[in-house]
């Protein structure tokens, strides 16, 4: 397999740090139509304010995150929603033939902070489940401005790292070895959000 070097970039960062950060890996037509797509779809009223938990034990509580999400399903993902998934299916398909993760399944949803929402520290694997190996997020948010705020803060074993979600921007990292949290955001803030299992 040809050498592709963003993917390199991406694999030496994740060995490295378990986390990564591109500003290229869609363009930035792809990234005004993923946009307007979740757009669309919010105004649509199609979004669900998002829960913590998983199966029975899923609870809404705004003190510890206040997103809407939407999932996508990619079996009946619409023709942006394929040019993403497309993108991501060639990372993966890079990442197992190169360094034999095993990844076989995606989860992925839109996501929209209003104003004033956040989501307190936290691990991307639930106890009882660690099926999710890498977190992956494209952020959406057009002429971001450091006044907004709403940076992404990965919590490593020696440092905290501040990402700024400004537009275009991708970051990937370690599902169960970092503690995260988006903090405060004075602007309306959006992103597709996933994970990469197996």
């Amino acid at each position: 397999m040809d050498k592709i070097p963003l993917f390199e970039q991406i694999i030496d960062e994740l060995v490295t740090d378990k986390f990564a950060v591109v500003d290229s890996f869609f363009t930035d037509e792809e990234l005004v139509l993923f946009r307007e797509n979740l757009l669309q779809k919010f105004e649509n009223q199609t979004f669900k304010k998002a829960s913590i938990g998983t199966g029975t034990s899923k609870q809404i509580i705004e003190d510890i995150r206040g997103d809407y999400i939407l999932w996508i399903d990619e079996t009946q993902s619409c023709p942006t929603e394929q040019l993403f998934f497309s993108k991501v299916n060639t990372f993966i398909n890079y990442l197992n033939s190169t360094c034999y993760v095993g990844v076989n399944e995606t989860e992925f949803f839109y996501a929209l902070y209003p104003e004033g929402s956040f989501y307190k520290t936290h691990y991307d694997n639930f106890k009882t489940q660690n099926s999710r190996k890498f977190t992956f997020l494209v952020y959406l948010n057009q002429h971001w401005q450091p006044e907004h705020q709403g940076e992404l803060v990965v919590y490593a074993p020696e440092k905290a790292i501040t990402i700024t979600p400004t537009f275009g921007k991708v970051v990937i990292f370690d599902s169960t070895a970092l503690p995260h949290e988006v903090l405060p955001t004075t602007h309306k803030r959006l992103s597709i959000t996933g994970w990469l299992k197996g």
